[in-house]
């Protein structure tokens, strides 16, 4: 388990003050209470320096798991957060015994030497039972070798005797202390935390242990009076000679400060040196390959450069990529990109030529404000501070756009990240690391990608260090390897989906194959896709495979079955929609192997083989939709295949048939592609309800492409012809049913003619033309269409139950038609049905029926470019409608940008907040308090921030009126979150605390995962490929994306926003570009 903090100093104040932890070392667990006079108290220290933030826990070496035996109940989580001192308390229970238990540090941030324990993941760690008291414990470098030793096997007395000899102390008692209390202890602690860092730098897993195994070998790491023998270092630990001299140099250093400040400045330049050094050497050799980085004027002046660094406060956070961050700056801003400006004879003189100069004067590193506000974890830009004349924004530059936004306190991964180091919750804050991660990949802001100038993000880097389940660690870099498959990384993707592989196979060996389980199965198939779209359909394919046979096959149950398969599945898909049906076919066969395995399942005490009838199914249906129809008439008609198992299934209940009922529409439609058109028909008139009119709507329409293909939609007959004779539009007209959607002939046969009810996504006959690209056939169908939707009544409504989708005749009828032809480029015949629809609106009686369809014809208006005439409709709607009504009505009325939104959003959330005082029920509230939040969001998108302000604090009202705790939780975290959607980040951190004033201290970081999710996932934008930031809502971006060439971006069709906040001051003018003013 590890705690995060988040480099935003305001947000790490905002924390600890929500935080007991923060102050004296609270507990994880928020239902523990206070400790009683029958608790144990383990209480002591965490220090390099001090290390505050990190979270200590009791760890049971049997198990590996934290001990659950602390706080009032006895059985809490035994952990605790430390404060600003490194302090920790822990109250366990009275009869337990710590003896063998190990304390073990994770995370945090120690401000003396500027290690932050989260990025670097090197945990501290103490044995309990070295301590006499446990009220006086320490964890510290030293402390951390001693339990190494003894999680290794040796007894404790011998391990503090090994320790202390090779540390050069005569006591043991001496590995116990406080390092801060005695110099020569911290002296020891501080080279060792060195070392360790060091062993980390070069990639090594476990410093610790590599330090720890060289404990009590001869000669010792120090001497009595603290000295490095460098031998050791070289010899034993296989440290280079420069760095073992470099590390005794620093120990003789340590030895001779006067106080452990001192000593804690000289640790930090050393460290900052050694990172720094590397970085500068890669950079110059890149800008120069001939330069040589051993000369010895670069030498001195690249040291001279990092003592300029600490001269402003001592020490430098080396943590959030400060360091990074303050060479670029200094680099960039003091003339220091060429490499020969290194090569001055006199390290004094290149220290008097560090001198930068703006509009606001000149300035040194020991005073440039911007090296101030880098030390302090400040972004680059804070928006409301206005830019010097010299930084204002070229106008059309969109890379100055990028760095500006994505280098400020607006950036919406900026504030995503500085949320996800605030959970302190390991699986939420890995939740919204995979997002935020998402959100890097996708804006393409990686290291490596684009120019270090941008100051990138390194998601390598963020996934080892701040993602703590292998599992999640392993999503996320599936989730990179999609931005880098996207933007033309192929190396990078596969990379990372190697090491993704790596992670979800050993996860899965740890646990045991017997424990393979529907969500293993849903991360491998992401990870096959990922090989796919990275192009490597061999790794993809060997996924399917090792989850077929060294998983479900050893495992033999019908869910590791149904698990495999739900992965391979995915993967067919994907070379289906890609038109690879040879590949595709390979994939299938392997489907099919896995299916006729499957072995039965339980359901009510009787067996049956249903898993095995979908899974063939599903395989059938690919192999016709792959061309192979013989496969699938195999699947359905073969011996024990389908029909025999449907038939009789040689189980004691014989339930296979009527449990796999639901999976035979589409096992028609397999049928009838494979040319058992009889078949099929017969197979679906064997079903009822919904099943059967989806399966005969969704057979019309591969029929009817069929057809088109093969010389042109057939017409209807006119009589029901026999099965083998049946056209497409005979299947409509004369076979498809009513269903619960459509419970009169004509609504289903428009349905039928279209798609499903509002869904693109399961389209019917037209539509399954249109995407064909078979217009002339699909114009036929919509003229068929149009006839029977002239025949629908005006007022007859499409409900579901009690809740009214719209009306048949124009949302589902003509409005739905006109969108089709507008897919068609026909818009002269999309415009006259919208006409035709706006006069039959007269006669229509219901205002809410009226209003959404005066809704649907103004998106179609919307489709054809024409913005006034969809304003001038959606002008019509009157009010006195229901709450779903207008939200229709809005919605439709921004996107058209139609006059009277004000009027018709403030009757909204008026109608809704009237109805508040006499709900009574929970669910009544939970409407209301929706509509509200909908309501502030509109506000938020007409410029109504104070409105969109006043409705968030009316919906936390009628919240707080929810009578069920765990409901009101999950509508207190909704409401937590809109403040993040209507861009008040403030807003959001003060709605978090409101959830834990309400007593859900457990819902803080759920609270603060939904609003991280808000922002790692922004985009203003309906293409965030493009671009994902529209400040003023004005359809144009404020910049493209960084990775876009130009052609992408001409061919895009937008145009870069000359006025990003609309205040009216162009860009290029505006010093605060991205805040809304009247200027300066």
């Amino acid at each position: 388990m590890r705690l995060r903090y988040g480099s935003d100093i305001l947000l790490l104040f905002f924390f600890c003050s929500l935080l007991a932890a923060c102050g004296g070392g609270g507990g994880a667990d928020s239902s523990f209470g206070s400790p009683s006079a029958d608790t144990l108290t383990v209480a002591g220290y965490v220090e390099d320096g001090a290390v505050s933030g990190a979270r200590v826990s009791l760890i049971d070496p049997a198990s590996g798991e934290v001990v659950r035996r602390c706080w009032a109940s006895g059985q809490g989580r035994c952990e605790a957060i430390t404060d600003d001192l490194g302090h920790f308390r822990i109250d366990l229970a009275q009869d337990a015994d710590p003896s063998s238990w190990i304390l073990v540090a994770a995370g945090g941030r120690d401000s003396d030497t500027g290690i932050s324990f989260t990025e670097v993941s090197l945990d501290l760690s103490a044995p309990a039972g070295a301590y006499s008291s446990l009220s006086h414990v320490v964890i510290s470098p030293l402390t951390t070798l001693l339990a190494r030793r003894v999680s290794s096997g040796q007894p404790l007395d011998r391990a503090l005797s090994a320790v202390a000899a090779w540390a050069g102390l005569a006591e043991v008692n001496d590995l116990l202390v406080r390092p801060t209390d005695v110099p020569g202890i911290l002296q020891r602690n501080l080279v060792l935390m060195a070392a360790a860092m060091h062993l980390y730098w070069r990639g090594e897993t476990a410093p610790w242990d590599t330090l720890a195994a060289n404990v009590g070998s001869a000669p010792s790491l120090f001497d009595s009076s603290g000295r490095v023998n460098a031998g050791e270092l070289t010899a034993g630990l296989g440290f280079s000679a420069d760095e073992a001299l470099a590390l005794a140099g620093l120990a003789g250093d340590l030895a001779a400060a006067a106080g452990s400040d001192q000593a804690f400045g000289l640790f930090n330049r050393y460290l900052l040196g050694r990172m720094l050094g590397r970085e500068l050497d890669d950079l110059v050799q890149t800008v120069d390959p001939a330069f040589d980085i051993a000369d010895a004027r670069y030498l001195a002046n690249r040291e001279a450069l990092f003592d300029q660094l600490v001269l402003q406060g001592g020490r430098v956070p080396l943590w959030d990529l400060i360091p990074q961050r303050l060479l670029q700056h200094v680099l960039y801003g003091y003339g220091l990109n060429d490499p020969g400006a290194f090569l001055q004879a006199d390290p004094a003189q290149f220290v008097a030529g560090l001198v930068r100069a703006d509009a606001g004067g000149a300035y040194t590193p020991a005073d440039d404000p911007r090296i101030g506000a880098i030390l302090t974890g400040q972004p680059r830009f804070a928006v409301r501070l206005p830019l010097s004349a010299d930084r204002m924004l070229p106008a059309g530059d969109n890379m100055a756009r990028v760095a500006y936004y994505y280098n400020s306190d607006l950036s919406h991964l900026y504030r995503a990240d500085a949320l996800a180091q605030a959970v302190l919750d390991d699986q939420l804050n890995d939740e919204l690391m995979i997002e935020l991660i998402r959100g890097v990949a996708r804006s393409g802001l990686v290291r490596g990608w684009v120019a270090d100038s941008l100051l990138p993000y390194d998601p390598w880097r963020m996934i080892d260090s701040r993602i703590f389940n292998p599992v999640n660690r392993a999503l996320a870099r599936i989730e990179l390897a999609e931005g880098a498959a996207r933007w033309g990384f192929s190396a990078d993707a596969l990379d990372a989906l190697a090491q993704a592989e790596q992670e979800l196979r050993g996860v899965l060996a740890a646990k045991g194959t017997a424990f393979f389980n529907a969500d293993d199965a849903a991360n491998f198939r992401l990870l096959a896709q990922g090989y796919l779209r990275a192009g490597d359909f061999a790794s993809a394919l060997a996924v399917l495979r090792y989850l077929h046979l060294d998983i479900a096959v050893p495992v033999g149950t019908y869910l590791a079955y149904a698990n495999a398969f739900s992965a391979g599945m995915g993967i067919a898909d994907e070379l289906l929609a890609a038109g690879d049906s040879v590949g595709a076919l390979t994939v299938i066969d392997e489907l099919r192997q896995i299916a006729v395995d499957t072995p039965t399942e339980t359901i009510a005490g009787s067996e049956s083989y249903k898993n095995r009838v979908f899974h063939m199914v599903e395989a059938a249906r690919r192999y016709a939709l792959a061309g192979s129809g013989q496969d699938a008439l195999d699947l359905y008609y073969g011996a024990g295949m389908i029909a025999d198992l449907r038939s009789n299934d040689g189980l004691p209940a014989n339930r296979t048939g009527s449990r796999t009922r639901i999976y035979m529409d589409d096992m028609a439609v397999a049928l009838y592609l494979a040319g058992d058109k009889a078949g099929a028909l017969a197979l679906l008139d064997t079903l009822s309800g919904l099943s059967r009119s989806w399966g005969y709507k969704q057979l019309a329409a591969e029929v009817a492409v069929a057809e088109s293909v093969t010389g042109g939609l057939l017409p209807a007959h006119d009589t029901e012809p026999p099965p083998t004779g049946m056209t497409a539009l005979d299947l409509v007209f004369y076979r498809v049913p009513t269903d619960l959607f459509n419970p009169t002939p004509l609504e289903t046969q428009v349905e039928a003619l279209t798609y499903y009810v509002a869904n693109r996504q399961k389209p019917y006959l037209g539509l399954r033309l249109i995407e064909e690209s078979l217009d002339a056939d699909a114009v036929t169908a919509l003229q068929l269409a149009t006839d029977l939707v002239r025949q629908i009544d005006v007022n007859l409504a499409k409900k579901v139950g009690t809740k009214t989708l719209g009306s048949a005749k124009i949302d589902f009828g003509l409005a739905k038609i006109a969108d089709l032809y507008v897919d068609l480029g026909m818009n002269t015949e999309a415009r006259q049905l919208l006409v035709e629809a706006e006069q039959a609106l007269s006669a229509m009686t219901d205002p809410t029926l009226v209003a959404m369809s005066l809704a649907s014809l103004g998106d179609v208006y919307l489709r054809l470019g024409d913005a006034v005439a969809a304003r001038d409709l959606l002008a019509r709607a009157g009010q006195g409608l229901s709450l779903d009504a207008y939200d229709t009505l809005i919605d439709a009325m921004l996107r058209a940008g139609a006059a009277g939104i004000d009027q018709q959003l403030d009757a909204y959330w008026q109608l809704a907040w009237d109805l508040y005082p006499s709900a009574a029920a929970d669910s009544d509230l939970f409407s209301i308090a929706r509509h509200l939040l909908q309501g502030a969001r509109y506000a938020r998108a007409t410029g109504r921030q104070a409105l969109a302000l006043d409705l968030l604090d009316r919906t936390l009202q009628v919240v707080q009126s929810v009578s069920d705790p765990r409901d009101r939780l999950d509508k207190l975290i909704d409401w937590a979150a809109a403040h993040a959607e209507i861009d008040t980040y403030d807003g959001a951190l003060d709605a978090v605390r409101r959830v834990e004033e309400e007593g859900f201290r457990v819902g803080r970081n759920r609270a603060l995962l939904a609003i991280g999710r808000v922002y790692a996932g922004r985009s203003d934008l309906d293409r965030p490929d493009l671009a994902v930031s529209d400040m003023d809502a004005d359809g144009a971006p404020d910049f493209f994306h960084p990775l876009m060439s130009p052609g992408e971006i001409d061919a895009s069709g937008l145009t870069l926003d000359d006025d990003m906040d609309g205040d009216g001051l162009s860009d290029d003018q505006d010093p605060r570009p991205m805040f809304f003013d009247s200027g300066f």
